[in-house]
């Protein structure tokens, strides 16, 4: 990391090799994949409920689990695969970064993305990354490791002055979980009908 103090201000600049584990960890921290282990609670409650209630057989109940073995499947292995394939795509795992006052520019071999700090939509900070986004459904993991303590000391308060942290409220969190299950639950309870109501052979 250089930092200098000139007429302007404070620049801040670094590079670092990227690898497949630093994006697995910052994908890792969105808040599909941080959720997991709620999902993963919750499908273990929905099914002990069913077969203590004697509603449900264990059989009936197969077509769910093989879901919820997919759904958690990609939940657990889905952020290391997106990183591999990110980091192969790469022509050069280079990535340099340079930022001051006015905004933060993230340069690779044949890709440079600068935005101004009010152009940021929200940002976490986890243990060895910064994690900000330049659009909507576009991230940039940012390890921290490009940057000596200085530097990082002076990112984080930039980001904390300028961009909003990462998540919502407990409750509109708990809604959309709550939300998206019961979408799940009734999608299973109308296949498990159709089963049912599907004719027998004699």
């Amino acid at each position: 990391m250089h930092g200098d103090q000139d007429r302007i201000g404070f620049t801040l600049t670094g590079e670092v090799n990227i690898t497949a584990t630093d994006v697995a960890q910052g994908l890792g921290q969105l808040s599909l994949f941080r959720r997991r282990w709620s999902y993963l609670l919750l499908a273990a409650l929905f099914v002990g409920l069913l077969a203590v209630s004697g509603q449900v057989s264990l059989p009936a109940l197969t077509p769910f689990l093989i879901f919820t073995a997919l759904f958690q499947a990609y939940l657990f292995l889905g952020p290391l695969i997106m990183g591999k394939r990110t980091i192969a795509a790469m022509p050069d795992r280079t990535i340099r970064y340079r930022a001051d006052d006015r905004e933060i520019t993230i340069a690779t071999t044949g890709s440079t993305v600068t935005r101004s700090w009010d152009r940021l939509t929200q940002f976490r900070e986890v243990d060895k990354e910064f994690l900000i986004w330049v659009g909507p459904y576009a991230v940039q993991v940012i390890p921290k490791r490009a940057f000596n303590a200085e530097g990082i000391d002076w990112l984080r308060a930039r980001l904390a002055q300028t961009v909003k942290a990462e998540g919502t409220s407990s409750a509109k969190r708990w809604s959309r979980l709550i939300g998206l299950w019961l979408i799940l639950v009734l999608a299973f309870l109308l296949l498990w009908q159709l089963l049912n109501s599907a004719p027998r052979r004699s």
